[in-house]
């Protein structure tokens, strides 16, 4: 039922755009078109949250994130988005568990959490030597 729906959503599509559905007369026209749905890996958890930093009275910041938590292949990854951040992920994993005290080296792990975040964020980064460092952009996204 969902693909029919998807399918007709389609059709609207293109004939809203008026795209030409034949090349000739009687030529149907190449469509390659695929939709993907799943993702190799879904986070165990996704909450919102709201940090608000008060002196003598004062609201003197304010942070309003979005927090991922995947798990997979016995490790653990989080990864936070704040309200305003023109679509800015930061990754921080993979490690060892929830506590987030031990990073380790997973690349299949970390390799699944980039593509998820990639059809969702413009901008990858994560916390490095030297403070923050940007994994991927959108230019360069397959």
């Amino acid at each position: 039922m969902v693909l029919f729906y998807k399918t007709l959503a389609l059709t609207l599509a293109f004939a809203a755009l008026q795209i030409p559905l034949q090349t000739g007369a009687d030529e149907p026209a190449p469509v390659a078109l695929s939709i993907k749905e799943a993702d190799a890996i879904q986070p165990i958890e996704v909450f919102q949250n709201v940090e608000e930093i008060i002196m003598n009275g004062r609201l003197e910041q304010r942070y309003n994130y979005y927090v991922y938590h995947l798990e997979k292949h016995d490790a653990f990854v989080h990864a936070r988005t704040y309200f305003g951040s023109n679509g800015t992920v930061t990754v921080y994993g993979p490690l060892s568990d929830s506590s987030q005290h031990k990073k380790i080296e997973v690349p299949k792990l970390f390799n699944e959490v980039l593509v998820y975040l990639k059809r969702r964020f413009q901008k990858i980064e994560s916390l490095g030597a030297n403070g923050y460092e940007t994994i991927r952009t959108q230019s360069e996204l397959d």
